[in-house]
């Protein structure tokens, strides 16, 4: 936990000294890409008023991306929107008959292997027999020039504008819970008891909204973007039911 909370120190630092220079210099600075937990960082910052710049811009290439990049700026200011510098990297093997079955950690592994750093790559989209690559615009060729094969696989990569929904996945069920607590949710969702649900939120395995969630008896509000890390994410959509035994029947959109 205390390396946690160094690492959100200078974390932090960075954050502000960037949103400092866009401030006194009065143009876009940007962040590398953020993970939830940089995220939370940042969205605590803001709401403390640590942030110097007066607005604060994220993009991760694509609706609904996780792993995000942050502008810091003004539009209204500089008379322009920011440009994020992401690329999209398209992946396919060269021969569909002959592929492996690739996963995302096949691609990221696959990526970091060329001595690329986790921060300059977002997210990865894995649609079918592709997979979609989120990347900062400087290392974007160098991934398309050097990444020949993932696993046993030969594949041809190219710079697209053809980007994945994300967001389009989403299975829309609904579910009984005793409480409308956050641990209840979760364990419900990912079939796991109330007690796992809650080690994960003690781990800060959860957010909502981009902030850590450090409450198990947290009660999402509708529309509230639920992040589990090394399970997937949700949102809920409120209770739409209540069964004569007392249980809420919440809507939720599960990805």
């Amino acid at each position: 936990m205390w390396g946690d909370v160094m690492a959100d120190e200078l974390i932090g630092k960075r954050l502000i000294e960037l949103s400092l220079r866009a401030y006194n210099n009065n143009y876009y600075t940007y962040t590398d890409f953020l993970g939830l937990a940089e995220l939370g960082v940042l969205n605590e910052l803001i709401k403390t008023g640590k942030i110097i710049s007066s607005k604060v811009y994220i993009y991760g290439g694509a609706r609904g991306c996780e792993r995000v990049i942050a502008a810091f700026g003004n539009e209204e200011s500089f008379g322009y929107k920011p440009e994020f510098p992401i690329s999209c990297i398209e992946i396919k093997p060269v021969n569909v008959k002959y592929a492996d079955s690739l996963t995302h950690r096949d691609y990221l592994g696959s990526i970091l292997n060329l001595g690329i750093e986790r921060e300059v790559v977002g997210d990865i989209i894995v649609k079918e027999n592709a997979g979609y690559v989120f990347c900062h615009n400087k290392i974007a060729d160098y991934i398309v020039s050097g990444l020949e094969r993932i696993k046993h696989t030969l594949v041809s990569l190219r710079i697209t504008d053809q980007v994945p929904d994300i967001m389009g996945d989403a299975v829309d069920i609904s579910i009984q819970v005793s409480s409308e607590r956050i641990d209840a949710m979760i364990a419900k969702l990912y079939k796991m008891s109330r007690g796992d649900a809650a080690a994960l939120i003690k781990g800060r395995k959860v957010y909502v909204n981009g902030v850590l969630c450090e409450s198990n008896s947290y009660s999402p509000k509708e529309e509230d973007m639920i992040s589990v890390r090394g399970f997937g994410r949700f949102k809920s959509l409120g209770v739409v039911n209540t069964t004569k035994k007392g249980n809420s029947v919440v809507r939720i959109l599960k990805w």
